[in-house]
């Protein structure tokens, strides 16, 4: 008993420590931001992150130093994995888009269907743990609803709790539906962005293998499956090829 308790103190002082030095490193960062020191906010924010710190205004800074350093796939790549943890946030947003204008690949998807792109809307307007979050709060109130309405004698306060029963139920399916479809996609469906200038993207996963087209640094693209060297990818426009996996970072 004893030793699990120090084991517990040591763990608590080393996740207390590490959390110090990551906000150290992000507020380095920020100071050097703001002087123009773009290099060096930079190797503070990666610090931060190197201490298993990660926050959506972490990502966007760092996105915001590679932007002024003018590497646009490390930019995009962080903005990217801003959007991740905040997507609602209209800077992230904003400046997600900036960098995307100078992305030389122009990968338009095919037109869905009105329904989809609601879906996609809904989805993409809070982050899997946000979602996560509202569905726990809503089936507490749901549950909360039920014990009031079999247990207080009140006949007003249960009323109320029978009239909030079926939007609560409702609610709470809603946003349980969409935290498993965006938890299914988190750990389903990967994306990530291009590194280099320019790429070449193979009919196979082979090094003489025909070539099928070029990439270039930023464009975003869904990460299929890998296969020795090589890693299977997929455009917006349906396009399929394979490159190597040192070519893509997965946001």
């Amino acid at each position: 008993m004893r030793m699990r308790l120090i084991i517990s103190l040591i763990l608590l002082a080393a996740v207390a420590f590490a959390s110090q030095s990551a906000m150290q490193y992000y507020q380095q960062g920020n100071t050097a931001m703001q002087n123009n020191a773009y290099e060096e906010a930079i190797k503070a924010y990666e610090s931060a992150l190197a201490t298993g710190y990660e926050s959506a205004e972490l990502y966007y800074n760092l996105g915001n130093a590679y932007f002024r350093m003018q590497e646009l796939g490390k930019s995009i790549l962080n903005y990217e994995r801003a959007r991740a943890l905040k997507p609602a946030d209209p800077d992230i947003a904003t400046n997600l888009e900036l960098a995307q204008l100078r992305v030389v690949d122009k990968i338009a998807a095919p037109p869905a269907l009105f329904t989809a792109r609601i879906w996609t809307a809904v989805k993409q307007a809070l982050s899997v743990g946000q979602w996560g979050v509202l569905a726990l709060i809503l089936f507490n109130l749901l549950i909360a609803a039920v014990i009031v309405r079999l247990l207080v004698s009140h006949s007003g306060v249960r009323a109320v709790a029978g009239y909030l029963f079926i939007p609560l139920l409702v609610l709470f399916l809603v946003a349980g539906t969409l935290y498993w479809a965006t938890a299914r996609e988190a750990k389903n469906v990967r994306f990530g962005i291009i590194m280099p200038h320019k790429v070449s993207v193979l009919s196979a996963p082979a090094s003489d293998a025909t070539q099928a087209f070029d990439l270039h640094e930023g464009t975003r693209v869904r990460i299929a499956e890998p296969s020795g060297a090589y890693v299977k990818v997929i455009l917006l426009d349906g396009k399929v090829g394979w490159m190597t996996r040192d070519g893509v970072e997965e946001i």
